[in-house]
């Protein structure tokens, strides 16, 4: 989408969706299916696992891990 940013190091699964200026700090991963909302930032080391869903505006600090089919509203 337009404006997302990829960190270097950061790992994108398979079928993750990055929306309108959401970014993906360096070393973070987001395991397959995850979804960052428009404008939602994860810093570096963040994890998503599978299926995980940050909405719009959201963050995820450095290193926290979100779990699978987890929703952050």
């Amino acid at each position: 989408m337009a404006g997302a940013v990829v960190g270097p190091y950061a790992l994108i699964g398979k079928g993750c969706i990055l929306n309108a200026n959401a970014t993906a700090d360096h070393d973070s991963e987001m395991a397959d299916y995850s979804h960052l909302g428009v404008g939602v930032a994860i810093a570096g080391t963040a994890c998503l696992g599978e299926g995980a869903w940050l909405h719009a505006g959201r963050s995820a600090g450095y290193g926290v891990e979100v779990d699978d089919w987890e929703v952050w509203k």
